[in-house]
């Protein structure tokens, strides 16, 4: 059950509709945030700056963010970051293998020694004991 109801393409305004079609063309898609985004021209406004300032400032090749990304994803069974990342993998170089195992929850063969050291950073971000128990005691 979603918590807002969809909004009807028929009936967006123009701010919106700017909105919608700016989504779609970087996303491809109206779902989780970006429903409640569009409910708010300066919402909008401000998320899609906020995320331009973010890709701006990563000094990491696009393909190595995206797998981590999709590290993360699926470790965190966020199927939303994984349909909208997905093919910004693909498209950005990360294998089909990778992704198909990373999916399946297999560790994958990495040709690319600089996939297979972020591939490791990333799970270990996420799982390790240590590194919660440092994050957790500095708050």
């Amino acid at each position: 059950m979603e918590r807002l109801s969809p909004i009807d393409e028929k009936t967006l305004t123009a701010d919106q509709r700017r909105g919608y079609d700016e989504l779609m063309s970087r996303f491809g898609i109206i779902a989780g945030p970006f429903g409640v985004w569009l409910r708010s021209a300066e919402l909008l406004e401000h998320g899609l700056k906020l995320q331009e300032m973010f890709a701006s400032r990563v000094k990491v090749e696009p393909r190595l963010i995206e797998l981590a990304v999709m590290v993360t994803a699926r470790l965190t069974t966020a199927q939303f970051a994984w349909v909208v990342h997905e093919r910004h993998a693909l498209k950005f170089g990360i294998s089909a293998d990778i992704l198909e195992a990373l999916r399946e929850r297999r560790t994958p063969v990495f040709t690319r020694e600089d996939e297979r050291l972020v591939y490791d950073i990333a799970m270990e971000l996420n799982i390790s004991d240590r590194f919660q128990r440092r994050i957790f005691d500095e708050v």
